[in-house]
């Protein structure tokens, strides 16, 4: 059996200049299946589960309208050993952009447009070198979609890359006492917004921990991935299971480091049904977490608005 690997690191997008005025219209979102069945689960076949012949071991195979019922083929993560050798296997390195940072965009074409143009750049960037990130679209970046007639996120479905909501919504739902409900609806409302001015199905959520349970307002709110686990994730956990360092967090950016600890307990994606034990892989979970490394323009230079040599000498 053939082991699966998954390094996620974490794309912040803030800071760009110039803009751009010209619109295309949304185009039909169709796959391309003309390699389905030769074996390898290529990044359209995997992001958009049109292909489960070839991705059976790493793709739930029900659809999107009966929610991928845990009952499927999705195999059981904790059998997996990755300390044991394989003559052969795969590893996913993949990113997660976050398109956030930019609060006027809702109101502000120019902004918008400003953002829009760094995100077609880098997922240029992304595809002269063959490789795929899954862009996590802010709740303002949705808004100056539905405003300008925005049709990045969806050129860049079509092109094989993943779409999914950056809500930043765990810290805040603690900073202002929100109750769970409250929690779940703020997200789901975010996921609603964001298909219905782009027509897509929205399975992927990050900026979500808290002290709430984050991972039942994600299944309640419809989402099956999350990522961008955070040291404020271990909030959640009962408080003497909380890692030392982690053990009294006050808000997400004082507790922003990798959680899991352990690189070996990172590798591999995991199931989960409850904050309460979100370190525990659990078979019928409706959640599947990747757990991500570090803000990769963070790692060598601690600027995280400067990307430079040193941030991928540093990595490697």
């Amino acid at each position: 059996m053939k082991q699966y690997f998954f390094v996620i690191l974490v794309l912040l997008l803030f800071f760009v200049s110039g803009c751009e005025d010209e619109k295309e219209s949304p185009q039909e979102n169709v796959g391309n299946v003309e390699n389905c069945g030769d074996g390898i689960c290529d990044f359209i076949e995997l992001n958009k589960h049109i292909c489960p012949e070839d991705c059976i071991e790493i793709l739930p195979p029900s659809s999107v309208d009966d929610k991928y019922s845990v009952d499927s083929d999705f195999p059981d993560l904790s059998t997996l050993d990755i300390m044991t050798p394989v003559e052969s296997g795969v590893v996913y390195i993949t990113m997660m952009v976050h398109i956030e940072g930019w609060n006027n965009e809702g109101i502000s074409e120019g902004s918008f447009q400003q953002h829009v143009q760094a995100v077609e750049k880098l997922a240029t960037l992304f595809e002269e070198h063959n490789a795929k990130a899954t862009f996590e679209a802010s709740p303002e970046f949705i808004e100056g979609y539905k405003n300008w007639n925005g049709t990045i996120l969806n050129e860049l479905y079509d092109k094989g890359f993943g779409i999914g909501i950056h809500a930043d919504a765990g810290g805040s739902a603690d900073r202002d006492g929100l109750t769970q409900e409250e929690f779940t609806q703020e997200i789901a409302i975010q996921k609603k917004n964001a298909e219905e001015v782009t027509g897509l199905d929205i399975l992927h959520v990050s900026g979500i921990c808290s002290s709430l349970d984050w991972v039942k307002a994600a299944t309640d709110a419809g989402y099956l991935f999350t990522s961008g686990t955070v040291g404020y994730c271990a909030m959640a956990l009962p408080e003497n299971e909380r890692p030392e360092e982690y053990s009294n967090c006050s808000n997400p950016s004082v507790c922003h480091g990798e959680m899991p600890l352990d690189l070996k307990d990172r590798v591999h994606p995991w199931r989960v049904s409850s904050g309460l034990n979100w370190l525990e892989d659990d078979s019928n979970g409706h959640l599947v977490v990747f757990a991500s490394e570090n803000v990769l323009a963070a790692i060598g230079t601690g600027d995280s608005q400067v990307f430079e040599e040193s941030d991928i000498e540093e990595y490697i």
